[in-house]
């Protein structure tokens, strides 16, 4: 059987499917990869071995570099890192070099020999594919690994090719199905690339953890700087490896784009094609709002993950019951939080406080908490969420401590905010949001189609249900400590003729200076058990979203700040682990 060339398999693919099928799909299905020291010490080793352009000559052996092989009768296709040929009574002819060469594949390994045959079984189908290109017969090549700086032999025997056609025959068929599960022992060992590895594993139990330079150096991700664009005149373009700000054609500023992780523009002047396609290209954020924060539009570039991740997506959003059960977990988080920040202003500030109703607004919620668990349907959810909502907000205003003149909140306004407090609300939702979308689509995961936020066009609703939990802590927090902090002055607002109050250029910069500040202080995530940044948060819960999809949890693990419900442990234990048994109608 001959397959086309578009269902070719990579040669290297075998190897991870030998080792484990769990990180195979991650890296050949989903192609969610992650550096770390380990890979990067294997791309210093391949950079020589990958040089097609470096060819030598010793003596009676002829050796050439990143050889492109491919055999349509196995479907696979790569390249050889090292391929030599030696001179002898047995071979192929080469153009411009007398006698016969017998060709002896060599595949270069960073680590040292395992006991499992997946490198043993790449090496020998780089061989079938260079005998099917070269028309002759290679008995045997030889696999170099880096820490032991020797080569091991490897005899091509009947067996050994065998086990390679039935290893791509058996990748071939995990696309039809979803997400292959490596073994316990094999997870334990195995990258599994988002950053996550596993604490411990066996059959019963195996507990996700993101770990932020332990387990082998194994990282989640790196928070880098989000480039703020805030002058409206401002023209931003592409040099080389950096972004230039522009006015009246004078670079300004520049800024080297390996230190980025994404652009916000409030400027109406945009950016070049050039720096739009870069920034698409080394998957940079780049996000274009009106100047007073409303959201105009975002740049996109290949979409990464699976598009077998992303069926699932569509098929839970599609399922009220599946979509219901996800969107508890997010309703119970953004409750929870919201009683931990009404509870944390009432220990900071308890003889100011205490007779405005915090207590009562706190036990409401707490009250909730139960309901949003035994809730049946969306519709159900969202009468809970929105009487939820109406307490909170109902005390918001007796939170804010300073200037209250000019600082106050008599309800919730957005389109346009009519005071100082809402329009604080409304940029840092627009911000948390756009942290929101931007994790998700890393992640493979579809932003616009969410599970308690139906499907509406240009709304990224998956992004708004992933934000509800982090109101409360990253947003609403965050602008009652500028108020109470004295960090923003009523100088810092600006009023439209039309009632709308919105933050001036001066206060829109010290915002986001502030906010930026705000996502490097670091906290315990309180269901990974990690350090991580603030700015991480949303990423961290994309990537438990996206497990849940797969079905490694049971269920989605809220963000739980500071736990204020008993029932909470519930929470936290009932999603750990993977796949399990359909419990009972009354335990779901």
């Amino acid at each position: 059987m001959a397959y086309n060339e578009e269902d070719f398999l990579q040669l290297s693919g075998l190897q991870h499917f030998r080792f484990c099928r769990r990180q195979w799909a991650l890296i050949h299905i989903e192609h969610q990869w992650a550096e770390n020291y380990r890979t990067i010490d294997g791309a210093i080793l391949h950079e020589n071995a990958h040089d097609a352009d470096l060819q030598e000559r010793r003596g009676d052996r002829f050796i050439t570099r990143g050889v492109s092989v491919y055999s349509a009768e196995l479907g696979v296709s790569g390249q050889c890192d090292v391929l030599e040929y030696y001179r002898g009574s047995v071979g192929i002819p080469l153009f411009g070099k007398e006698g016969l060469w017998q060709p002896y594949p060599v595949e270069y390994k960073r680590g040292r020999p395992r006991e499992d045959t997946g490198d043993t079984l790449q090496l020998c189908a780089q061989a079938m594919c260079l005998e099917s290109m070269l028309c002759c017969d290679i008995p045997e090549g030889a696999l170099y690994y880096g820490e032991i700086r020797r080569r091991e032999r490897v005899s091509f025997t009947l067996e050994l090719r065998r086990g390679a056609g039935a290893a791509g025959g058996n990748a071939r068929a995990v696309p039809s199905g979803l997400y292959p599960q490596g073994q316990a022992h094999q997870i334990l060992q195995c990258l599994l690339l988002e950053g996550a590895v596993p604490a411990q594993a066996d059959e019963k139990q195996s507990r996700l953890r993101v770990s932020p330079g332990g387990h082998g150096g194994i990282t989640m991700k790196q928070l880098l700087n989000t480039l703020f664009v805030t002058s409206e005149d401002i023209y931003l373009s592409l040099e080389g490896e950096n972004v230039l700000a522009n006015r009246d054609k004078t670079v300004v500023a520049r800024y080297p784009l390996h230190t980025l992780q994404a652009i916000v523009s409030f400027s109406y002047a945009g950016a070049s094609p050039a720096l739009m396609g870069k920034c698409a290209e080394a998957g940079i954020g780049l996000a274009f709002c009106s100047p007073h924060g409303r959201f105009l539009a975002r740049t996109y570039g290949e979409s990464s993950g699976n598009v077998l991740l992303r069926r699932e997506q569509y098929r839970i959003a599609d399922d009220p019951a599946r979509s219901c059960e996800i969107a508890r977990t997010m309703i119970f988080g953004k409750l929870s939080n919201g009683a931990a920040s009404i509870q944390r202003t009432l220990r900071d500030h308890a003889p100011r406080v205490a007779d405005c109703g915090l207590e009562n607004a706190a036990a409401n919620l707490r009250a909730m908490l139960p309901q949003v668990l035994a809730a049946a349907g969306l519709d159900t959810l969202r009468g809970i969420e929105g009487a939820a909502a109406t307490a909170y907000f109902g005390v918001l205003d007796h939170m804010l401590l300073s200037r209250r003149e000019a600082f106050f909140f008599h309800g919730r306004s957005r389109r346009p905010p009519l005071d100082q407090v809402n329009a604080m609300l409304s940029f840092a939702y627009s911000l948390l949001a756009h942290d929101c979308a931007s994790a998700l689509e890393s992640l493979g995961l579809d932003s616009y189609v969410g599970f308690l936020h139906r499907d509406r066009p240009g709304r990224q609703s998956l992004a708004l249900d992933l934000m509800e939990e982090l109101r409360p802590c990253m947003a609403d927090r965050f602008v009652l400590t500028l108020v109470n902090n004295r960090m923003l002055r009523p100088e810092d607002f600006q009023m439209q003729d039309s009632g709308a109050v919105l933050l001036s250029d001066d206060g829109r910069r010290k915002f986001l200076k502030t906010w930026q500040e705000r996502k490097q202080d670091t906290l315990t995530h309180p269901y990974l058990g990690e350090k991580l940044s603030w700015g991480m948060t949303p990423y961290a819960q994309a990537l438990l979203l996206a497990r849940c999809l797969r079905g490694d949890l049971d269920g989605y693990p809220p963000f739980l700040w500071k736990c204020c419900y008993a029932g909470a442990d519930h929470i936290r234990c009932k999603h750990r682990g993977r796949r399990r048994a359909q419990a009972p109608a009354a335990d779901r």
